[in-house]
């Protein structure tokens, strides 16, 4: 049986300095265009909002996500995030000509936060919606710069939280120890699909039994 090791960076990360803020910008670009189909028969020429490693969580309605991965230690045991100083600028007409589902934009940007730990290291996953519709002019706004603050607690975690030495579980067996493995390297950070003929052209002649690992990250949205 074959194995397939593949390493892929799914979020951008940073590491955050307590009592520091995070500065952040968003490079939003021209809106794109993709086909969609209708009917069997019928296309036609569907437009969505963009920007530089920007996230879709739907593909309904196609609206960008800004997701970043922070590492924030582990002497604190309830980080959390809060976004401000946002700065908003108008969205262009020309980018919003045939953008789905605008009607259903909030009147104020969200945020959301998950924490995970990642080899012993507590990291929280951002994901921000970086559009609104202004409550006053009712004119659709774009979030293009704001900063990242971190509260965290005053006190560190109980020990009782962390497992003493002997409690920890280990494996007997790596899983890395048998099979036949393929180490795939990416040099930049995005999504990338590898096809049941990729696996055939890399010498795998069983696809069907390939199985992917990953060392931390986390599944992106669809």
């Amino acid at each position: 049986m074959r194995y397939i090791l593949i390493l892929l960076t799914l979020y951008s990360s940073s590491t955050f300095a307590q009592n520091n803020l995070l500065q952040r910008n968003i490079n939003w670009q021209t809106s794109k265009t993709i086909h969609n189909f209708e009917t069997e028969d019928t296309t036609i020429l569907r437009r969505y909002l963009n920007f530089e490693n920007a996230v879709y969580e739907n593909p309904e309605t196609l609206f960008p996500f800004y997701n970043e991965l922070i590492n924030v230690g582990n002497y604190y045991s309830k980080p959390k995030i809060n976004i401000i100083n946002p700065v908003f600028q108008l969205v262009p007409e020309e980018d919003l000509l045939n953008v789905r589902m605008l009607d259903e934009l909030p009147t104020d940007i969200y945020s959301s936060t998950v924490k995970a730990v990642n080899q012993k290291k507590t990291q929280l996953l951002l994901s921000v919606f970086p559009l609104r519709r202004n409550s006053i002019s009712g004119q659709i706004e774009r979030l293009v710069s704001f900063s990242i603050e971190i509260e965290q607690s005053d006190t560190p975690p109980p020990k009782s939280a962390v497992p003493a030495e002997s409690e920890t579980q280990f494996a007997n067996q790596s899983v890395l120890a048998t099979g036949t493995w393929y180490k795939i390297r990416i040099t930049n950070t995005g999504i990338y699909k590898l096809t049941y003929t990729d696996l055939v052209n890399m010498g795998i002649s069983n696809p069907e039994n390939v199985r992917v690992y990953g060392n931390g990250g986390e599944q992106l949205p669809l």
